[in-house]
C-alpha cells in the first residue's frame, strides 16, 4: 500500500516541484511547506474589480458620446450665428444663456468624471496590489497595473475640459458684447 492521500500527487511523481496550477497545486491545504501556501483570490475582491472596471468603461463611452453632442451643438449654434443674415432674433440672448450654461455643465461634469475615473483606477491598482501579496512567497513579484491607462486619461480629459471651457468663454463674450450693444451689432452678412 501507498502511503500517499488521495487527490495529492507527490514530488517524485513528477521529478520536481508541486505545480503552481492544477491537481496537486502549493495551496492545498495539506501542502508541506507552508511558506508555499497560496490562498485564493478573494471573489468579492474579483466582483469589485470587474465591477468597477465596467463602471469605468462605460462612463467613458457615455462621456464620450454626449461631449461629441455637446461639441455638435455647439457647432451648430456657431454655426447658425455667423451665418444668420439680418438682425438677431428676440430670443438670441436666451440661447446664448442657455449655450453658457450646457458649456458650464460640461466643462464642471468634465472636471468630476475624471476625478472619479481616476479613483476607479486607484481603487483597481490596490485590489490588484491586495491580491498580489496573497501569493505565495516562492511566486515571482507582479507588477501590478491597473487596465485603466491614467496618462490617456488626463490627457483626454483636459482637452475635452478645455474645449467645453473655450466654448464656454466664446458664449459668455459674445453674450457680454451683446448686451453691451443690445445685440445691434452682432449681425453677420
Amino acid at each position: 500500500m501507498s502511503d500517499k492521500k488521495p487527490g495529492r500527487r507527490q514530488e517524485t511523481e513528477r521529478g520536481g516541484d508541486p505545480l503552481p496550477c492544477g491537481p496537486g497545486r502549493a495551496s492545498e491545504p495539506d501542502s508541506p511547506n507552508p511558506a508555499q501556501r497560496t490562498e485564493s483570490p478573494n471573489p468579492l475582491q474579483l466582483k469589485e474589480m470587474d465591477e468597477i472596471n465596467n463602471w469605468a468603461r462605460s462612463g467613458g463611452q457615455v462621456y464620450f458620446g454626449w461631449f461629441t453632442l455637446m461639441l455638435t451643438v455647439n457647432g451648430l449654434g456657431v454655426g447658425w450665428l455667423f451665418t444668420h443674415n439680418g438682425p438677431l432674433p428676440p430670443f438670441a440672448p436666451l440661447l446664448f444663456g442657455v449655450f453658457i450654461v450646457l458649456d458650464l455643465m460640461a466643462t464642471a461634469s468634465t472636471y468630476y468624471i475624471r476625478n472619479h475615473m481616476l479613483a476607479c483606477d486607484t481603487r483597481i491598482t490596490a485590489i490588484l496590489e491586495g491580491l498580489a501579496r496573497r501569493r505565495a512567497a516562492a511566486d515571482p513579484p507582479l507588477d501590478v497595473q491597473s487596465p485603466v491607462p491614467r496618462e490617456a486619461v488626463r490627457t483626454v480629459f483636459l482637452f475635452t475640459g478645455g474645449t467645453m471651457f473655450l466654448l464656454l468663454l466664446f458664449w459668455t463674450t459674445l453674450t457680454g458684447w451683446g448686451l453691451a450693444t443690445n445685440f445691434s451689432r452682432l449681425v453677420a452678412g
